[in-house]
């Protein structure tokens, strides 16, 4: 799954009225499609330098996914197409439940040594962890610490369940207001330049 963001003729009105200044478009959507590029790889590098929600180790998200994976594919004398080609962030855009693929359940950490691991069989010592079964709904169980006194509260690493289900995030991509301003901006200026060159 991959995002598009096109930018066309009919975006704004300002953009529509080219038609009499530029007799080649295709150079013109090129840089328009560049420089939304480029403004969406901004955004998502600001949103990466921001702390984890919880307070645990980051894992660069934003720059990952969104950051590295966003590029002009297409343009022409009427369109540009950017391109976010990850899964993950269309995930964050428009939300949805997560159903394990390769194995019985999804394991959700607990604590942030969990996150900063991703996942228990890329621990250290994986063998630490015992599973105890919950049987309840959709959680299915938990990964804790193997206990020396049974009385101890055991420290939960992971949760097992059967599904996760996440909200869309409407900060997954910029306001659509500021994209435009931003597109009309970079359409003015390539059109000042045609005029300078030309007086």
């Amino acid at each position: 799954m991959r995002l598009q963001i096109n930018i066309t003729d009919q975006l704004t009105p300002h953009l529509r009225n080219f038609n009499v200044a530029v007799t080649d478009r295709v150079p013109m959507m090129q840089k328009l499609g560049e420089d939304l590029a480029k403004a969406l790889r901004e955004h998502f590098r600001k949103r990466d330098s921001r702390p984890n929600s919880k307070g645990w180790p980051k894992r660069h998200f934003w720059n990952k996914e969104g950051r590295e994976n966003t590029a002009l594919t297409q343009y022409n004398a009427t369109s540009a197409t950017v391109t976010i080609a990850s899964a993950a962030i269309a995930h964050k855009l428009k939300g949805g439940t997560v159903r394990p693929k390769r194995a019985r359940a999804l394991a959700i950490p607990a604590i942030a040594a969990a996150y900063k691991a991703i996942q228990p069989s890329a621990m250290d010592n994986p063998e630490r962890l015992a599973y105890v079964p919950l049987n309840r709904g959709n959680l299915v169980a938990m990964l804790a610490e193997r206990r020396k006194n049974r009385r101890a509260r055991p420290r939960v690493w992971f949760w097992i369940v059967k599904q996760a289900t996440h909200r869309a995030d409407p900060k997954t991509l910029p306001p659509q207001a500021d994209v435009e301003r931003q597109i009309q901006a970079s359409a003015q200026q390539y059109l000042d330049r045609i005029a300078a060159r030309g007086a």
